[in-house]
């Protein structure tokens, strides 16, 4: 059972980390790096923010 915690905290840390990314990437107006990610990341990371 921690074993499954720990896995959903990793990738819930990724997605975060994947989340700041496409932000900054945002912020700095290039629309490339959010057409990289896929369609499934966008909508949890914009969840999160």
């Amino acid at each position: 059972m921690k074993k499954a915690i720990a896995i959903a905290l990793i990738v819930f840390g990724l997605v975060a980390i994947i989340g700041g990314v496409i932000m900054l990437f945002g912020l700095k107006g290039d629309d490339t790096a959010s057409v990289a990610y896929p369609h499934t990341v966008l909508p949890m990371t914009q969840k999160l923010s």
